[in-house]
């Protein structure tokens, strides 16, 4: 396995564990025995020289047959990670549960990239891997829902998840761009229990991409019925809390558009920005 599969295999059990043991238990009958993983990695706050953004979750091929969805949402917060708000019923006892996960990078399109993963999750729970990747996932589950993780037996309940990723649960190298991951959990007969994408981007600190958009219009000069004139821009609500307005000109031109000259510093990074 190449060190990118090897990343990617990384980040889909990173997406499809951490959702499957932050499902928390509304009502059940068994009794909970807690995972035993004592190897845990240390997670620090050092900055990493990238951004992680998660844009949107999508719940897919519903209804399901053995499972009810009761929510699926996607809670943008600003300058904090996304949120997968969930909420499923799961009737029947589950001693069984696979995961399986296709990725997919866009550069015109999503092309399918070469690693897929197909994993019996209960028995992963039971004898979990030391590789340096199995040992980068379960500590993730530990710091976010560390009451939460118990053995099969699953199901016969209804759960709550919420499901966020940060950049401090990230090797310090991934490579940039635009990802979707399509993530399904069957049970022992194949019938879906919850099928969902996940969105998300990896952004270099600094580095700018730009925007593919090729259905643009194409604007000609043919004489319109009216004319347009701008008699002024003003710079309003200053001064900004979070930038600095160094210039803002209103540039009045004989026989040709008014131009708006501003210069604004920012000095913070910036994943959501709003405009009305």
């Amino acid at each position: 396995m190449t060190r990118v599969q090897e990343w990617f295999w990384y980040i889909e059990s990173l997406l499809v564990i951490t959702l499957l043991c932050a499902l928390k238990t509304v009502q059940c009958d068994q009794q909970h025995i807690p995972v035993y993983y004592p190897n845990r990695i240390v997670f620090t706050n050092e900055s990493r020289p990238f951004t992680i953004r998660v844009t949107r979750f999508i719940c897919t091929e519903t209804p399901y047959e053995v499972s009810e969805l009761l929510q699926c949402k996607t809670v943008l917060r600003r300058n904090k990670p996304t949120f997968f708000n969930v909420i499923l019923h799961v009737p029947k006892v589950l001693n069984v549960v696979y995961f399986q996960v296709k990725t997919y990078y866009r550069l015109n399109e999503y092309q399918a990239f070469p690693v897929d993963i197909s994993v019996e999750a209960c028995a992963y729970l039971r004898n979990p891997s030391e590789d340096i990747f199995s040992r980068h996932v379960m500590s993730v589950v530990f710091i976010t829902m560390p009451d939460l993780l118990y053995y099969c037996p699953q199901g016969n309940t209804t759960y709550r998840a919420a499901f966020w990723l940060e950049d401090k649960f990230f090797p310090m190298s991934v490579p940039a761009g635009d990802y979707r991951m399509d993530i399904r959990f069957s049970d022992e007969l194949n019938k879906t229990l919850i099928s969902y994408q996940v969105h998300f981007s990896v952004r270099r600190r600094g580095q700018h991409i730009p925007v593919y958009y090729p259905n643009r219009i194409v604007f000609t000069n043919e004489s319109k019925p009216f004319n347009v004139r701008v008699t002024r821009f003003i710079c309003t609500e200053t001064p900004y809390e979070v930038s600095e307005l160094l210039q803002c000109k209103t540039v009045l031109r004989r026989n040709k558009p008014t131009f708006f000259n501003v210069i604004l510093h920012v000095p913070k990074v910036l994943n959501v920005v709003y405009f009305q």
